[in-house]
Parts: structure tokens; sequence; C-alpha cells
């Protein structure tokens, strides 16, 4: 676990640079996070070696390590050294950010209102159950710190769930995941405290191995370390290859956009449910890709999309609300696409096609881009192709661009603003309310999901008091 391309001298200059300039003295350093949510702060982990890889530093080699009021103090030696400082005196993965200005945009009507295709996957009114950020927050991390996630990382966790569910991703929030991660927990097929490695590094890039750990888990350090190699270098790419789930793609490159960066994620996620173009057989999962990209004053652009024609969760979704399916969103187990509004079949009963749907709509375009996906994330992590890697033996990749070294950052941002008020200012079509880019009704949805909580579905809830209530946590929604 050497660095590659670079000695001591390289690393203990980025590490006093990530500790707010203190030189730590002897063979043992602490950089960990403190996980500020809610006002909580949680364990850090991240004991390593000066000459240890740089992933290390972001708690890939643990030591039980609390943070309190006067520093931080590892349990094993009872050692006292520096709380780390972090840019602009906040924690790296705090939900609540302040450093890119977004207008005030029009808050009043929700995402159902706005666009009409979501009511597939929307909790119908008289199903709603609001819970509280905060009550769901500490609900999710509970449940990790039962599954045995350190607490740190299980905040982490809890984290990319809990935005995603803020930003209206109901199909990689709570609802559909936790339960999913739970199961996979008690099976053992996810590791809860893995011990994480850098297999391969340079001044530019990083692979991690994730050692079966949860992608919530492991995907934000990779993310982290891509964006210290982008602020020394410019830009900075990280494989991931031997993690589970990693929840919502958009999470990871909204960190970029924090730190004024363009931020890109891609996964490789498996090999058995969506068919190529003309296919009767599966190659790839639904191998998503996320791009962001940080403005002045309007909401960041941030895409996030499945390359298959809907995202595979999404069927969960419109299972449990019980509307159908749309035609040319699944195929029948020879690839055909079936051009009929159906009730969402069993898993193991359908395949999908990529994006587009048939060839005739740009079905190519999504098994592209499908390709793309598992191309940079599984080959080029070592992890395979998405088919070969076996179940639940995910791969993904994380990329960070710090935009000052291609341009003046304020001219990109201005720019950024002109092009995203193009759009979402101009007259919109016949019969149409709006005209959206991405990334703009989340912006909007996690302001009235903040005010109002979260409306997950009565199931969802009724799951997770059952889950409290066996995993004795004590607590109860809404």
């Amino acid at each position: 676990m050497g660095v590659v391309g670079g000695g001591t001298n390289r690393l203990d200059h980025q590490l006093q640079r990530l500790l707010g300039g203190k030189r730590v003295a002897g063979t043992l350093f602490e950089l960990g996070n403190s996980y500020q949510n809610g006002g909580a702060i949680g364990v850090i982990q991240g004991f390593c070696s000066l000459r240890g890889a740089i992933g290390a530093r972001h708690g890939i080699i643990r030591h039980n390590v609390a943070l309190g009021r006067g520093g931080v103090r590892d349990d094993l030696v009872g050692a006292a050294c520096p709380r780390p400082a972090f840019r602009n005196g906040r924690n790296r993965f705090a939900l609540k950010r302040a450093t890119t200005r977004v207008a005030a945009m029009r808050l009043g009507k929700t995402k159902e209102e706005f666009a009409p295709m979501l009511k597939h996957f929307l909790v119908p009114e008289e199903d709603q159950v609001r819970v509280s950020e905060q009550a769901a927050r500490a609900g999710t991390q509970a449940v990790f710190e039962a599954m045995g996630v350190p607490e740190a990382d299980a905040a982490l966790c809890t984290d990319v769930l809990i935005t995603s569910d803020l930003r209206g991703c109901e199909s990689h929030g709570i609802s559909n995941t936790l339960r999913q991660y739970v199961a996979g927990y008690r099976a053992e097929r996810m590791n809860p405290v893995p011990n994480v490695k850098t297999v391969r590094e340079s001044a530019v890039s990083a692979t991690l191995d994730a050692d079966t750990a949860i992608g919530l888990q492991v995907g934000p350090k990779a993310m982290e370390i891509a964006m210290e190699k982008a602020e020394e270098f410019g830009m900075g790419a990280v494989g991931v290859q031997n993690c589970g789930h990693v929840g919502m793609l958009a999470y990871y490159p909204l960190m970029a956009i924090e730190r004024d960066m363009i931020g890109v994620c891609m996964v490789s996620a498996g090999g058995h449910l969506m068919v190529p173009t003309f296919g009767s057989e599966t190659v790839f999962g639904t191998h998503p890709i996320a791009w962001a990209a940080p403005a002045d004053e309007m909401p960041p652009f941030v895409f996030d999309v499945a390359t298959t024609q809907v995202a595979a969760n999404k069927i969960m979704l419109t299972r449990r609300i019980g509307s159908k399916l749309e035609p040319g969103w699944i195929t029948d187990l020879e690839g055909n696409p079936i051009m009929d509004r159906v009730d969402a079949p069993d898993y193991g009963k359908f395949f999908m096609p990529p994006f587009g749907g048939t060839r005739e709509n740009g079905s190519h375009k999504g098994m592209g881009f499908a390709t793309v996906a598992d191309i940079m994330s599984g080959i080029l992590s070592g992890n395979g192709p998405g088919f070969m890697a076996g179940g639940g033996k995910l791969s993904q990749f994380v990329m960070a661009f710090r935009i000052d070294a291609f341009t003046d950052l304020a001219k990109f941002k201005e720019d950024m603003d002109a092009l995203l008020r193009r759009i979402a200012d101009m007259k919109p079509a016949s019969g149409h309310e709006r005209v959206y880019y991405a990334g703009l009704i989340e912006h909007e949805e996690a302001a009235s999901r903040r005010e109002l909580g979260i409306p997950y579905h009565r199931e969802v809830v009724e799951w997770f008091n059952g889950a409290s209530a066996e995993l004795n946590l004590n607590l109860r929604w809404p």
C-alpha cells in the first residue's frame, strides 16, 4: 500500500495541508471526518502510517478514534491528536453546505405538479407519512450501527440516503434500499467493517478495493481522494472495485461542486438486467452515470440517470404504490420490448432495455453509455465487466475537475448561470408549465422536504417501526 509516484516528503506536505498546517509528531497521524449531521459529532476513524497510501487518510485503515471538544482521542492508546481543520471550517460530508449561492426559485409547488411522469413513483397523498429529516437521519443511522457499521461510517451512509430522500430520489433512499442493506448484512454479503486497500496509485489516480463494503461507505471517501488530487493537479480520478450498492449517484458529484469542481461518477452495476439493442441476453446492469457542475446564482446542474429506460429501483416504487409501467420500460425474457402498459412483474421475470427503449427511439445511445460505464468503472478498476464480476460485486468510478485549472472560476459560474437561466426561463411548449434542467426539480424538492418533512409511504414507516422494535432501537416514526 505504498504511494506510487511520490515519496514521504510529498505525502507529508499533503498531510500538513489537510490537517490545517499542523505537523503531527511520530509515525502515526489522524485523519478522519467529523460527521456533524444534525449537530451530532460522530466517531472518527482513520489512523495510518505516514508512509501509508493516500487512500488510508480517509478512514480506510481504522482505529477507534473519537472526536471531542478538546481534540481527537484514540481509545486504543489514549493519545490526544489535533482536531483536523476542513475547508471553510465545515464537515466534509455535512448535508447543509453553503459554498454555492443559488437563486430564489419558485418553491410553492412540488414534483407531482411539475412533472406528470413522476406520478408513477410518488407516494399518493393518502398513503404519505411525513417524517422529519432529523428523525429519518437518527433512525437510519441507528439501523446501520445495529448492523455493525462503525458510527462515523454509519453517519456517512445515512447522509447518502437522506440526501437522496430530500432531493426526491425515493428509488435510492430509505424506502427501497435500507431493508435490502439489512438483508445483505445479515446474509454476510456486505462487510460492515471492511479492510479497504489502495491497490494502485499515481499523482492523479487511485484504485481502491472496498473489501465488499457497501458503496455508501467507500464511495464518498473515493471522491475525497479524487478531489484532493484535483486540488493539487487540476484533476483526480479514483476507481473502486469489489463494493456493494452505492446509492444515489448524484451524491458524489455533489461533493465536488461544493469545492468549485465538476464531479463525475459511474457505476458498473452487475450484468443481469439490461439487454443490448437487438439482444436476447443480458450484459449490463442499470449502469448509472452522473455529472454535476456549480453555478453562481442558479441551482447547480446535477445529471444522474440509469442507462436503462428507467431505474430498476423505480420498478419497486411502482409496485408499492400500484402504478403501471409505461410501454418500452421493460422487455420480456427474450429481449423484446413490452409495448403495453403493464403491472410491474417480479424480478427475474423481465429484463430492461437501454434508455431509448427501441433502436428507432435511440436505444443504441443508452447501450453506448452503459458500455462506457462498464469500461470506466468495471474494467478500468480491475473488477472486470459487470456480467463477469458476480452478484453484489459492483465497481465505481469518480472523477473531479478543478475548474480554475481550466478557466476563470467566476466566468465559468457566470456562463453556467447564463446557460441554466436560458433553459429555466424560456417559454414552455403548449400544455406545459415550466422547462427544467437536470437538478432544478431536486433542488426545489429538497427545500420543501426540509420544511415539511419527507413523505414516506406508510408501508415504509411500518417496516422501519417493526425493524426498530426487532433491533431494540427504541425509535419510532413519525
